[in-house]
């Protein structure tokens, strides 16, 4: 549900609700005797914005540790297949130049599944697409072996196991997220305090429309960015495509040979 929003959208629901909320909760308690519960009130406000400070940095180091996990993701995937670029050379030059044609593909397959949106058809389009090509490199590689004593062929085939591994690594660290219940119950826990706090100054008889403004600032932006770490590709925070794409722009200038030291990617050598 989560992942069809806008962040801006879902931070100004959030800003709104709890601004609202907060005026809802104002307007109720003005409604009962000066000064009743005023300990009761400062308790629970204090309990329920202590565990909302908990959810908030528990949430945000969930979603910080997914996105980092999608960034290294990227980064040994354009490892692994700059390996296999290289290791195509130990192949015959017949086989080894239909896998580097197809490497070359699968490589603008992957940068399009990375780079699509969560559950969207262009990333099914491209997983597939990553599939039908891995399948192919496999069997002429296979295909291609005269002599099975030889060492350059597994040496190979581990690399593009590796890559193949990749692609799988990558499709888990990109579809895991918060579950949008937690996210959910967050907003409302966060609800229910703010409407506390203007419950709070109900009764204290003071409107207090600036700082309950800021705090609806900052609570729909702190909510909201969580939700765009934890959610790959959309909003404002997305995974840098720059290892796939410095190796993309190698080999479109043949020179597969800079996989080596390339600093971005530190392949493995054959």
């Amino acid at each position: 549900m989560l992942d069809a929003l806008d962040t801006r959208i879902l931070a100004l629901i959030i800003g709104v609700l709890v601004f609202v909320v907060a005026e809802l909760g104002f307007r109720i308690a003005r409604r009962l005797p000066q000064g009743s519960g005023d300990a009761s009130f400062d308790l629970v406000q204090a309990a329920t914005f202590t565990i909302v400070g908990l959810l908030l940095g528990f949430s945000f180091s969930l979603a910080l540790n997914r996105y980092d996990a999608r960034r290294t993701a990227v980064l040994n995937e354009a490892n692994d297949i700059g390996t296999t670029v290289l290791r195509a050379e130990l192949l015959d030059p017949r086989t080894a130049s239909q896998i580097r044609g197809r490497l070359s593909d699968y490589l603008d397959a992957r940068i399009a599944f990375v780079s699509a949106e969560m559950n969207g058809p262009d990333r099914e389009a491209a997983a597939d697409r990553s599939a039908a090509l891995s399948r192919q490199m496999w069997d002429l590689a296979i295909d291609a072996s005269s002599d099975t004593q030889s060492t350059r062929l597994p040496l190979f085939l581990y690399s593009l196991n590796d890559t193949i591994d990749a692609a799988g690594t990558e499709a888990a660290v990109t579809t895991a997220h918060i579950p949008d219940a937690i996210i959910l119950i967050l907003v409302f826990i966060v609800l229910i305090s703010v409407g506390l706090l203007g419950a709070r100054a109900g009764l204290g008889g003071r409107r207090a429309v600036i700082p309950m403004i800021l705090l609806s600032l900052v609570l729909a932006l702190v909510v909201s960015m969580i939700v765009d770490l934890d959610r790959p590709q959309r909003g404002l925070i997305i995974v840098s495509l720059q290892p796939l794409e410095a190796l993309r722009a190698q080999m479109d200038s043949g020179n597969d040979r800079a996989v080596r030291v390339a600093p971005l990617h530190r392949a493995k050598t054959p």
